[in-house]
């Protein structure tokens, strides 16, 4: 009974619009297996065959049994494409939420540091203001002593004044 191994293989490669090694390297295989394989020098390991029908969702019966070239059925063979732009795509994924990972932290440390920022201005206008209250405080001790010394002052002259009085009574200041 003739099998159509060798013409699928050829119809496959054909129509992934591959070369021999790209082929085979899908499947673990080198350029000369495969060329065996569609010479019908050799055939395919059944693992092998497996790997290729799953791979083009097609029956094993099929692959072995009817020329594929023949038929009407839509091979699979956009696999490829796919599983490179699923790898792409779950990459950029991956990178994105390490992104939003990274944003997120520098976000918080960012916060963190200017709540400490924050708390040390704080501080200091709280100790600035204690200083302006304390210079306040000391103005007012200060005025507070003048005052008290202007008194004196204004006391002296006023009892030099009374004693020159007292001496000299006719004398009016």
């Amino acid at each position: 009974m003739k099998n159509y191994i060798s013409n699928n293989l050829s119809f496959l490669v054909n129509k992934m619009n591959c070369s021999r090694d790209e082929f085979g390297a899908m499947f673990g295989l080198n350029r000369g297996n495969i060329s065996f394989y569609i010479n019908e020098k050799s055939q395919p390991k059944i693992e092998t065959i497996q790997s290729i029908c799953d791979y083009f969702k097609i029956s094993i019966d099929d692959f072995i049994n009817n020329d594929l070239s023949n038929k009407n059925t839509s091979l699979n063979t956009s696999k490829t494409t796919n599983t490179v732009d699923s790898e792409i795509i779950t990459k950029e994924i991956q990178l994105r939420d390490d992104l939003i990972v990274a944003y997120k932290d520098k976000i918080e440390l960012l916060t963190k540091q200017n709540e400490e920022i924050l708390v040390r201005l704080e501080n200091k206008v709280d100790l600035a203001t204690s200083k302006i209250d304390e210079s306040a405080i000391l103005n007012q001790n200060i005025f507070k002593e003048l005052e008290e010394q202007l008194e004196y002052i204004n006391l002296k002259e006023n009892l030099e004044k009374a004693k020159k009085m007292v001496s000299n009574p006719t004398k009016k200041s």
